[in-house]
């Protein structure tokens, strides 16, 4: 078991948006150095995710209620936060399970469900997946057989529902928009 080292790093003079970027850029490439490039216990591939959403791209995010100040806002604290999670990634050489989970619950996951809110993400693993492909497949099959009773037609509901999640998380994968535990 680990020691968990959590470092807060919230100066007196706040970072503009343009020094949080490169700060966060330079974390991430020793974080790179410090854990390597596949360790699934920093959730490398989520941070690499939300660093190519967030700091790379200069696409605005979809608001919901056109309230550009608050997204803003938001941006700039989940900038922040991911900031602070990679500082408390390279004080923390070695990462375990138990610090692993911690540190996705109280960064990655906030982080996540931010950019699924305005970048469209979608979990990925934790069984989520598996759950929300069950529930489809138990709704198309109802639907399936009341129509077949009811008019003696054969639909073919389920595998249609089955191929439109599964073209969706191609996608979203394609598009780098999933986030997830050990992901």
């Amino acid at each position: 078991m680990g020691t968990i080292v959590k470092v807060s790093f919230v100066k007196k003079n706040k970072l503009t948006e343009k020094e949080l970027n490169k700060n966060i850029l330079e974390e991430f490439n020793h974080t790179k150095e410090i854990h390597g490039r596949n360790n699934k216990l920093i959730h490398h591939k989520s941070i690499s995710n939300f660093i190519d959403h967030l700091v790379h791209k200069t696409e605005n995010p979809s608001t919901k209620n056109n309230k550009s100040n608050r997204e803003e806002l938001g941006r700039i604290r989940k900038k922040e936060l991911l900031n602070d999670y990679l500082v408390n990634l390279n004080k923390n050489p070695k990462i375990d399970e138990e610090i692993s989970k911690e540190y996705f619950h109280d960064f990655i996951q906030p982080l996540g469900n931010y950019m699924s809110s305005y970048y469209g993400f979608t979990l990925v693993g934790n069984g989520v997946t598996k759950l929300i492909l069950l529930i489809i497949i138990t709704i198309s099959l109802v639907i399936d057989y009341s129509i077949y009773f009811l008019t003696e037609k054969i639909i073919y509901f389920t595998i249609l529902s089955v191929v439109i999640f599964i073209v969706r998380r191609i996608l979203k994968f394609k598009q780098r928009k999933i986030f997830g535990y050990r992901y």
